[in-house]
């Protein structure tokens, strides 16, 4: 339980940390940005030494003092303005004081994990409560969304399109009618719900596996049948899913029962990773099953309307980060095979997530232009942004932050892949809470010990851990100095996988990441934070969080910016509008920042309201928006996995010497465009397999030592496919091979997906039957 202290005027709290740091941010960005400006002519091929030339970039201060008075246009703040200016001093002022304190809740957060006196506000365009068949009114804040309810008559002409955000804590989807241009929002209801007429429009990605395995509830259900330990001799609760599916290609053991690879869950639990790819399975499978547990809907479409629906999509999109291997492309293709949205694996596209968040403010490309009066009339909101020019793009979700940079062309349709600039890297949520309890929580000098009378006598706020009466409360247990940490604001995977295993091992290491959590959230609007965690008590205060654990961040995704910004050929005076989605990045420091660094751009933070957004996610909205700017899917790699290409180099494996141009001719023969996919195919015989097909060294934590794939990843790990000769010459090993091919085929084999034809990308309005 969260109490927080009525003494305490939001109004007044000590803002002397951001005014002490000020100054430095502001001849830190100066700098930064005018090293970026002078290199801005270098080729996309040279951007990797922009840091080695300069690491002068990697020590930035953040501050506040010296910001210049451009406004944050939040999410629910820009729905009350008659449109988004060109220029921020257009915009009406909002500072810190004045902003709700809900305005700033973490969207990753899973309900369960949300402080229970949390204001509401709105992130995105709210739905309304309820939509009653032949209502004349549309979805609130939803342009482009059904003017009444549809239903299954006048779906005879199926052109649906389903877009889904499977998140790291949360599920979200989007339903699209291309025919007639109208969007439904989904939403997931428990019995209790369906009776108060709740909705919730992001499902928390969680799963309940008993002790035998079987996955008997997901979403809410799952949280709501555990009560901490989120583990038990009767099952254990699955969370934080969507990583683990780039980690291998789980499959069935020829002649025997069970799966492959074993996933080292924790310190003490392990099982195959077929489970939580199950898991996913039955999450995604929520939206067309009538399980008693929950009831999925969509605003403005009756229930038979929306089954219907579901059974004609044309395609399902969804998003990945940049640079996620295809073997998480791979398995969550299989989970939506399995779950039934499709039966066809090329109906199912892949974009970049950062790319979604640009797509979700831009109307379609086919509609007729709209009079200057109305678009001066209309509130800015989802499909219907005027949005010009230099466009940033900064999702930070649990997992992931991610960052796309697009110069938008005037004419809309125009729009293609090309266009974009993208980089990522895996630091965001989860990574902050575990540098708050390395940094802030782990140092011996940070605690102090209490006895249980004085916490008991406290009655000043704080926050209070609910562990079972037979777990241990000493911190020491938890024994994290036998762990090489992590250090702040770094990726660092392996030690974070070793880290988060350790804490999932214990009810007080459970406890131990909800109070972070609690903390990083609270401390973003109170001075300081108390936390009493069984005879231990931390006093922390903001300026700690910021100049220690945010501030590594802020360098980070600032060194990647400044990157973009030199690929591109583009000033920070020419970008005019920043768009920051999840919960890592809506921060008010990363606002700050920001408002400094591009002093012409129109902030756009979206907001978090607690355990109950009341829309779906920006990404979802614009995943399921490509089904209108095809041109934007990167058909290469739709149709050319590095999974289907290896296979293909298997089947042509010479027996002798040969050429590259040897090679891509036996390739063409067999009716692949080389010249589309030369890159993958080069490191292909360079020796690189697909990240997944064997672990990354990073990866490698999570795979159990019990598992007999390990044996099976040395083998395939131990020679290269290809030696190379000469320049041009390459000699290939038979044997490695024989091995490689027959593991690929093993673990394909029981797939709803085959290796045997590229997958072409039908989703043009033209390929449509």
């Amino acid at each position: 339980t969260v109490a927080l202290d009525d003494s305490v005027d939001d109004s007044v709290v000590d803002d002397s940390v951001s005014e002490e740091l000020a100054q430095s941010l502001a001849d830190w960005s100066h700098q930064a940005d005018q090293t970026a400006s002078d290199l801005s002519d270098r080729s996309a091929g040279d951007r990797d030494w922009l840091f080695d030339l300069h690491p002068d970039l990697e020590e930035p201060l953040l501050s506040e003092s010296s910001l210049p008075e451009t406004p944050i246009l939040s999410e629910a703040a820009s729905l009350e303005s008659a449109v988004i200016p060109d220029l921020p001093e257009q915009l009406p002022e909002q500072t810190p004081e004045d902003e709700p304190v809900a305005d700033r809740l973490e969207a990753d957060l899973p309900a369960a994990e949300a402080p229970e006196q949390a204001p509401t506000a709105l992130a995105m365009p709210a739905a309304p409560d309820s939509i009653e068949a032949g209502a004349p009114e549309a979805a609130d804040g939803l342009p482009g969304s059904p003017a009444e309810a549809s239903t299954s008559e006048e779906l005879s002409v199926p052109d649906w399109f389903l877009g889904i955000d499977v998140g790291t804590t949360g599920l979200s989807a989007v339903l699209l009618d291309r025919q007639l241009g109208q969007v439904y929002p989904l939403y997931w209801q428990t019995p209790d719900e369906v009776e108060a007429s709740d909705k919730r429009f992001r499902l928390p990605a969680a799963a309940w596996m008993t002790a035998s395995g079987d996955i008997t509830a997901v979403g809410l259900p799952a949280w709501e049948q555990t009560e901490p330990p989120q583990m038990s001799a009767s099952g254990q609760l699955l969370k934080q899913l969507k990583p683990l599916m780039k980690v291998a290609i789980p499959h069935a053991v020829d002649g025997e029962a069970g799966f492959e690879p074993i996933l080292q869950w924790s310190d003490t639990a392990s099982f195959p990773l077929q489970q939580v790819q199950t898991a996913l399975e039955a999450l995604v499978g929520s939206l067309t099953n009538t399980a008693e547990q929950l009831h999925c809907g969509a605003i403005g479409l009756e229930d038979a309307a929306l089954r219907q629906a579901l059974a004609q999509l044309q395609g399902v999109i969804l998003g990945y980060p940049t640079n996620w291997p295809d073997t998480y492309s791979l398995n969550l293709r299989e989970v939506i095979l399995s779950a039934g949205l499709v039966p066809q694996a090329d109906q199912i596209f892949f974009i970049e997530d950062a790319i979604a968040a640009a797509l979700s403010g831009l109307p379609d490309p086919q509609a007729p232009p709209e009079p200057i009066a109305a678009t001066l009339a209309r509130q800015p909101s989802l499909y219907n942004c005027d949005w010009q020019g230099g466009t940033l793009v900064i999702s930070g979700g649990a997992t992931t932050t991610e960052l796309a940079l697009v110069d938008l062309p005037k004419q809309l349709s125009e729009l293609t892949y090309a266009h974009f600039a993208l980089r990522s890297f895996p630091y965001a949520g989860s990574s902050i809470d575990q540098d708050i309890l390395c940094q802030l929580l782990h140092p011996p000098s940070s605690r102090q010990t209490i006895s249980p009378d004085a916490a008991a006598a406290d009655q000043t706020w704080q926050w209070q851990a609910n562990l079972p009466a037979d777990a241990s409360t000493d911190w020491q247990s938890l024994a994290l100095e036998t762990l090489a940490l992590p250090q702040a604001g770094e990726t660092d995977l392996a030690k974070r996988h070793r880290l988060q295993q350790r804490l999932e091992s214990s009810p007080l290491g459970q406890s131990v990441l909800e109070a972070v959590r609690h903390l990083k959230l609270i401390l973003q609007h109170q001075n300081q934070f108390q936390l009493d965690l069984g005879a231990q008590r931390w006093v922390i205060k903001r300026r700690d969080l910021e100049s220690r654990i945010f501030l590594a961040y802020i360098q980070r995704i600032n060194r990647h910016l400044n990157v973009l910004l030199s690929q591109q050929g583009l000033s920070t005076q020419a970008i005019k509008q920043v768009v920051c989605t999840g919960g890592s990045a809506s921060l008010p420091a990363i606002a700050r920042w920001l408002r400094q660094k591009f002093p012409n751009a129109t902030i756009i933070q979206d907001t978090y309201a607690g355990d109950r957004p009341n829309s779906c996610s920006r990404i979802a909205y614009g995943l399921v928006n490509l089904a209108r700017y095809p041109q934007v899917l990167d058909i290469t790699r739709q149709q050319y996995s590095d999974y289907f290409l290896l296979m293909e180099l298997l089947r042509i494996l010479p027996d002798q010497p040969m050429p590259v141009s040897g090679i891509m001719h036996a390739l063409e023969q067999r009716g692949i465009n080389t010249q589309a996919c030369q890159l993958h195919v080069l490191a292909l015989l360079e020796g690189h397999l697909p990240p997944g097909l064997v672990p990354t060294e990073a990866d490698r934590p999570w795979i159990s030592n019990q598992s007999r794939d390990i044996a099976t990843y040395q083998a395939l790990t131990e020679a290269p496919l290809f030696t190379k000769q000469s320049s041009q010459i390459y000699v290939p090993n038979e044997t490695q091979g024989r091995r490689l091919r027959a593991y690929l085929e093993q673990v394909i084999a029981e797939k709803a997906q085959t290796l045997d034809e590229p997958l072409f990308a039908q989703l043009a309005v033209e390929t449509l039957a």
